[in-house]
């Protein structure tokens, strides 16, 4: 009876064992993928033997905003953007205003030339 407990008891840790390599599995190919997203090297994953290696995290504090540098940088071009945005049609207009006055061209010629 004893036998059968421990056989049972073992079968379980093997099962719970395999599920946990799964596991594993799963979390490093989420990790691959998301390293290869922000274009990091796979090498920064640990392998099957290996302990767990943490992975650094570039995060900036915030800035007076309470943003990040890289979002106070993309919000800075947003502005510059819009800006143009908004000074490309005067040009446009300016621009079709020029062309309505008349082409104002000079001939010069020599002396004595007709």
């Amino acid at each position: 009876m004893i036998m059968q407990v421990k056989e049972l008891q073992e079968e379980e840790a093997t099962k719970s064992i395999e599920a946990l390599i799964d596991l594993r599995k799963s979390h490093v190919s989420r990790l691959s993928h998301y390293l290869a997203l922000v274009g990091e090297s796979s090498d920064l994953v640990s392998g099957d033997g290996d302990g767990w290696m943490d992975v650094k995290q570039q995060i900036d504090s915030p800035t007076d905003d309470d943003l990040s540098s890289n979002e106070k940088f993309e919000m800075d071009e947003s502005n510059e953007a819009a800006d143009t945005t908004f000074k490309a049609p005067l040009l446009d207009t300016m621009a079709s205003a020029l062309f309505a006055l008349p082409n104002l061209v000079t001939n010069a010629q020599p002396m004595g030339m007709a």
